[in-house]
């Protein structure tokens, strides 16, 4: 992908005209799209907006604001909640810095792998067999 503002900004417009076609409804509910877009793991129909909040060519404040303004409030509030949550996850990183390797919940620091040596090792090449776990 470009970087910079006017890439992010155009990105962002993008996203907004292919959200509101409906790709972002749940299904059923878009006659254009019947098994619901967002819900389709064969589509990319992802808003590909992360490393431009990531790297502060948009503020979320800014994606919040012209979602709002450009789509229903049902497509808007779906996306938006994907935004905060990915927020939320950063602020949760500052504030439990070992996160990424210890759990938040000291109980699950007790749970034990019970699998296989060979199951692991097709997990991490991604050959379990099962194509979303895999992808």
């Amino acid at each position: 992908w470009k970087m910079g503002e006017e890439a992010a900004m155009a990105r962002l417009e993008e996203w907004i005209g292919e959200a509101s076609w409906g790709c972002y409804f749940p299904p059923g509910l878009n006659p254009r799209d019947s098994a619901g877009g967002r819900f389709r793991a064969d589509r990319k129909w992802t808003a590909i907006l992360s490393p431009y909040l990531r790297f502060g060519d948009l503020s979320a404040r800014y994606v919040y604001w012209r979602c709002r303004q450009a789509l229903p409030h049902d497509l808007s509030r779906l996306f938006l909640k994907r935004v905060f949550l990915r927020d939320k996850a950063y602020a949760q990183l500052y504030k439990w810095p070992d996160s990424h390797s210890m759990s938040i919940r000291p109980q699950y620091e007790k749970q034990v792998w019970s699998g296989t040596a060979a199951q692991l090792r097709r997990w991490q090449r991604g050959e379990t067999g099962f194509p979303l776990v895999d992808a």
